[in-house]
């Protein structure tokens, strides 16, 4: 039986296509998570960093939109109804990422900071493709885009909650030994038996010379927070904890 719509493209066309967008998806990443590293100072670093995110945020969806119309024109008739179960079946799931996509676009919506959603005020934990999970001292509470797209939110002021901190770092003459001293901070907090892997911890340099840094992690037990500081304390770095729990 000869197809209603001659088809334009074939698998090969797809599986080309598929390759080149998936490389170049994952290029982004690439950048996005190494862009720390790039030589371009504490502002340029910031702007690569929002660019690429915002990048991932309009590439993610419009790779999942050439691909669909892609597979259409392999067949249009029998891929056209496919399409169409998968829509009707996963309509709540993609009405849920599309609200996530804009949502994601607002720079309050970063893990570490605070919100509140309906009655639930807490620390943004994760942030997924289908909705944001909120730390509190009860623990992690899930909501999805569409819910906060409908009900709003507010970014809430102020640096902990439950065991997340925010730790201004400044090298000591002692620490200058080290060839890198942010990764020296991050290795530290690798061999660290405080720090919570669920969340993994951010070392963030706050001044051009590198002698200033602000630690952003979660910690298994409020107490721990002393024993991190004191273990830091004595490869050469200084911590002030005021403000934190």
């Amino acid at each position: 039986m000869e197809p209603l719509f001659p088809a334009r493209l074939g698998w090969a066309d797809l599986e080309i296509l598929g390759l080149v967008l998936v490389a170049l998806y994952f290029l982004f990443q690439l950048i996005e998570r190494f862009s720390g590293f790039v030589p371009l100072g504490i502002r340029g670093k910031a702007i690569l960093k929002q660019g690429v995110h915002t990048m991932l945020l309009l590439y993610e969806p419009l790779v999942v939109i050439l691909l669909a119309a892609t597979f259409l024109l392999v067949n249009p008739v029998l891929h056209g109804i496919i399409l169409g179960v998968l829509g009707l079946v996963g309509f709540t799931q993609l009405r849920n990422y599309l609200h996530g996509r804009l949502i994601q676009f607002d720079p309050a919506v970063r893990v570490g900071n605070r919100l509140r959603i309906k009655d639930v005020s807490g620390m943004i934990a994760r942030v997924s493709r289908l909705g944001i999970y909120l730390k509190t001292t009860q623990g992690l509470h899930f909501f999805n885009y569409a819910s906060v797209f409908d009900q709003g939110y507010v970014l809430l002021a102020g640096d902990t909650i439950g065991g997340y901190h925010q730790i201004p770092v400044v090298v000591r003459e002692e620490a200058n030994e080290y060839a890198d001293v942010r990764q020296a901070l991050q290795d530290l907090l690798i061999v660290s038996p405080f720090v919570d892997w669920r969340f993994p911890p951010e070392v963030v340099m706050t001044s051009g010379d590198a002698k200033q840094f602000e630690i952003k992690i979660n910690v298994r037990e409020e107490y721990h927070l002393r024993h991190l500081a004191t273990m830091l304390e004595e490869k050469g770095f200084s911590c002030e904890l005021t403000g934190t729990r």
